[in-house]
């Protein structure tokens, strides 16, 4: 009887400890703003001023915001590869992040900004 119990305790501890492992790995996820903002850093200042518009509504949460940001800087055009691979990597971040009642918009709006980047 008491050998059932310790297996029982350990079998809970085992499953919470992994509980509480990918807890604190989906507490960890982020957007890096500072990998989206560097590539921008020399670009004309609309273009700037949209980047930064969107690394502000990241670090607010606000990734509707900041997809259409992106997306303004996308159809701009006249990106290099580098700053099409930041903006690729950042709506990638935001895609796993909790996107609330806004995740169908947001979805819709990287799926736009991808195609974009694409061509």
């Amino acid at each position: 009887m008491k050998k059932k119990i310790l297996i029982a305790l350990v079998a809970l501890a085992v499953i919470a400890g992994i509980g509480f492992g990918v807890y604190k790995y989906m507490a960890q996820r982020r957007v890096n703003t500072t990998l989206l903002t560097a590539p921008f850093a020399s670009a004309p200042n609309e273009v700037k001023a949209q980047v930064d518009q969107a690394a502000v509504a990241v670090k607010a949460k606000d990734y509707l915001a900041s997809v259409k940001a992106l997306k303004v800087v996308a159809d701009k055009g006249g990106l290099s590869q580098e700053q099409k691979d930041a903006i690729d990597r950042t709506l990638n971040d935001i895609s796993g992040m909790k996107l609330g009642t806004k995740a169908d918009a947001v979805t819709e709006v990287i799926l736009e900004i991808q195609t974009k980047l694409a061509e």
